[in-house]
């Protein structure tokens, strides 16, 4: 833990007495990381037209099985594209098209050890596409105007369970008092895939939300996961909602949490950046992001500024999207990025000032990295990662088999990769996609870093893979430890900088 946010946890949180004379424990120093941009794809193989509304779908994960990572994108402007990865972070079109969708998601949905694809087809059933050739599945509301999706074992009983998360964009910002969402959804996995639908396992009022993505997250450290919605309008429509589970998969909707503000929520990144072993979450915004950093009963604090995680409200800052917490730079601590984009691309910004005058929706919003040093987050235009263009998803993965982590920025019509070169070493843990929600720790000396393998973001699926900084010391080593989610532990000892773990469960 930092210095200065091992002060701000022990006011903000209520330590005992007898932790304020605890040593502080000191993190090493490593550089801003160079973030290069490394190749351009299409997300889309015919596009119906070139529209402002080319968001797109993106999942990054082994899906043909050689190893490395590959990517499909969707849109729903035509057919997408799955890309295969030779093995260098080199990607190319493989001979497969997925249908028009906004949001991807992986994971292994019937237990054959294959992952799967899962998309969001608004207005439309979702479907389960199986990479083993197996007749796709169709689940869910042909009414409802899905955006994301995220799944995790809700139940405990071994199998991804999914929440998709729906939007409802005939909502104009001249007209948002009382607007509602068209309805998200919770479903539980049958073991092979099928789902049913078991939203009346969330309260009624939050399927009504205008819910932009949900994370799943322990929030109260109980074992297991409870559910985090992003709701966008909140001032006009709803605040955020944390949904406890019950163990069972029955939820309740944490009013007292002090994290269901009511903003302009697009995406929500959990990490650890404080280092006391307990998740925050980082949600995007219009006007500047929100930190709130748990206590580890549910409740939360708003630690934006006193970390350095504020981003002021600006005509190339106004609209915060993708957001993930990752340590780029090597040292042990979690970095973080963001893109950012233009409401509504070609729009002369004046919808951004009917939902409030300070805002101002430029056409041009620089993209974000930020560096965790010992006085909190402080931003690293160095690094690379300022593009300009209409962002909206943000992946991580290991592109290139060199175990340091890499990005996937996407938006309206293009999709990039980001090739990452830190001066200090990383271990890369590589787990099952079935295991969200699995806590990862490396102990080295005095320090533990404390990671989880929540993939879901905005639109979109990063890889399941945690990556671990040692810092500048190369004759280092740490141990690793995996919490599955069904509690049992995984452990290596004296593990090396650059090595890659495959822990199995």
């Amino acid at each position: 833990m930092t210095p200065a946010l091992a002060l701000l946890i022990a006011c903000s949180k209520d330590t005992p007495s007898d932790s304020d004379s605890a040593p502080v424990v000191q993190w090493p120093a490593c550089a801003a990381p160079t973030l290069t941009p490394t190749q351009s794809l299409e997300p889309v193989r015919e596009p119906a037209s070139l529209s402002p509304h080319g968001s797109v779908g993106a999942a990054l994960e082994d899906l043909d099985g050689d190893g490395d990572l590959d990517l499909a994108l969707v849109t729903m402007e035509g057919e997408g594209l799955l890309y295969v990865n030779d093995g260098s972070g080199a990607f190319t079109v493989a001979p497969v098209t997925l249908p028009p969708a906004t949001g991807l998601a992986t994971g292994d949905m019937d237990g054959d050890g294959v992952v799967d694809l899962l998309l969001t087809i608004p207005n439309a059933p979702d479907m389960i596409a199986f990479t083993d050739g197996r007749t796709p599945i169709e689940f869910g509301d042909s009414e409802a105007e899905e955006f994301s999706i995220a799944v995790a074992d809700m139940d405990g009983d071994g199998d991804l369970d999914v929440f998709t998360s729906a939007y409802n964009t005939a909502l104009q910002p001249s007209d948002l008092e009382g607007g509602q969402g068209t309805g998200s959804r919770l479903y539980e996995n049958q073991g092979d895939g099928s789902m049913v639908d078991v939203s009346a396992r969330i309260p009624a009022d939050v399927l009504d939300d205008v819910a932009f993505m949900a994370q799943w997250v322990d929030a109260d450290g109980d074992g297991d996961l409870d559910l985090y919605t992003a709701n966008d309008y909140g001032p006009y429509t709803g605040r955020n909602r944390l949904l406890l589970n019950d163990g069972s998969g029955q939820f309740s909707d944490a009013t007292d949490c002090a994290c269901d503000r009511a903003m302009y929520a697009m995406g929500v990144a959990v990490g650890d950046p404080t280092g006391d072993g307990l998740p925050e979450l980082y949600v995007s915004n219009l006007g500047g992001p929100v930190l709130f950093s748990a206590t580890g009963t549910g409740a939360f604090v708003d630690i934006t500024a006193a970390t350095g995680a504020s981003v002021p409200n600006s005509a190339d800052r106004l609209a915060g999207w993708g957001t993930q917490f990752v340590d780029l730079s090597g040292d042990g601590r979690d970095d973080v990025a963001m893109v950012f984009g233009t409401l509504t691309p070609g729009s002369d910004g004046s919808d951004a000032e009917d939902l409030d005058p300070s805002f101002q929706d430029g056409a041009a919003q620089r993209d974000l990295f930020m560096l965790a040093t010992d006085q909190g987050f402080v931003e690293a235009p160095e690094a690379g990662f300022t593009d300009d263009r209409v962002g909206r998803d943000l992946l991580v993965g290991d592109l290139d088999g060199d175990g340091d982590p890499d990005l996937v920025s996407a938006g309206i019509w293009y999709v990039q990769t980001w090739h990452t070169q830190s001066e200090c070493q990383h271990v890369l843990v590589d787990l099952p996609p079935s295991a969200v929600g699995a806590r990862v720790q490396a102990v080295q000396g005095e320090r533990i870093s404390t990671r989880w393998m929540l993939p879901a973001s905005t639109w979109s699926t990063s890889a399941s893979q945690v990556f671990l900084g040692l810092g500048p010391a190369s004759e280092d080593t740490v141990s690793v430890t995996v919490t599955w989610p069904d509690g049992s532990t995984w452990t290596q000892d004296n593990v090396a900088g650059g090595s890659r773990l495959e822990p199995t469960w």
